[in-house]
């Protein structure tokens, strides 16, 4: 019982943090209404999710195949090295997406506080802003594929 309770007491900071957090995002959101504050909190929620389920699946998948001849004939250490590199990419080009939210919204909040943004930058990041919604699809698509293809070499392996 007492091992229970140093667990509860060691995650309640982190659960506390990560409420005022989200109430923080939530009043922000209301106020401001910055688009990016929602693609950022799913962002969170789908990454958190995923960093849990793919490795387990590609562990459990790499383990069972090792009786068996891997893809393309390639060993276990080439096809662990190829699917942390493919799962890297797939996560810089989610952040990447989702640092372009983030500008457009400090882009927009510039323009209200009377910042010309006539010039380059600071105009096309409204335009992105403008289809916040889009960028946001984009943003999850290399999301779910990382699980998806944890999962594919799981169930075909397994």
């Amino acid at each position: 019982m007492a091992m229970y309770l140093s667990i509860v007491a060691g995650f309640l900071p982190a659960l506390v943090l990560w409420t005022l957090l989200l109430i923080f995002g939530v009043k922000t959101y209301r106020s401001c209404r910055l688009d990016s504050l929602p693609w950022l909190g799913i962002y969170f929620l789908v990454s958190f999710g995923s960093s849990f389920g793919s490795p387990l699946l590609t562990g459990q998948a790499i383990d069972s195949m090792a009786m068996d001849v891997p893809l393309f004939g390639w060993t276990l250490g080439e096809l662990q090295v190829t699917l942390i590199h493919v799962r890297t990419f797939l996560r810089s080009s989610a952040r990447l997406v989702l640092v372009v939210l983030v500008l457009s919204d400090i882009a927009f909040l510039l323009s209200k506080a009377g910042v010309a943004v006539e010039w380059g930058v600071l105009n096309r990041l409204i335009r992105v802003r403008e289809r916040s919604t889009a960028w946001g699809l984009v943003m999850l698509i290399p999301l779910l594929l990382e699980p998806a293809l944890s999962l594919v070499l799981y169930l075909y392996y397994v």
